[in-house]
């Protein structure tokens, strides 16, 4: 087996040519996250995993006001660039959200888990079919 790294949307890679895609921490800071989700489909194999993590930003989530605060100190009063700019996240995710980004691009849920106290990152497994 072969593991490589290559740009999201811009490379040569095959169609339907790997058994398995991982992301996490990326798609909220892509300006169009569906063309990524598109180019994932495409050079999935039928049956092929997509393993994506992403911050869930929703109203009620933990993550939200901790990020929130986080950018307030670092950005607002130590005047940090990066969190000046809310650390590059230009998208914001529920859910049910890209649950349904999802499966408009062909995904079927095989897992998704969505932990109300993770303050990191929540994770959705998923299976392609």
């Amino acid at each position: 087996s072969e593991m490589m790294q290559a740009s999201a949307l811009n490379n040569n890679l095959k169609s339907s040519s790997f058994d398995m895609a991982i992301n996490t921490g990326a798609l909220e800071h892509i300006k169009y996250p569906s063309e990524l989700i598109k180019e994932f489909r495409r050079i999935l194999k039928d049956k092929g995993i997509l393993i994506l993590g992403v911050p869930y930003d929703t109203f009620f989530s933990l993550w939200r006001p901790l990020f929130f605060l986080r950018c307030f100190v670092y950005g607002t009063i130590k005047r940090n660039k990066y969190y000046l700019q809310q650390g590059g996240h230009i998208n914001k995710f529920s859910p049910k959200g890209l649950i349904s980004q999802l499966k408009s691009n062909g995904f079927r849920i095989f897992i998704s888990q969505n932990h109300f106290f993770n303050i990191l990152q929540n994770f959705a497994l998923l299976f392609l079919f």
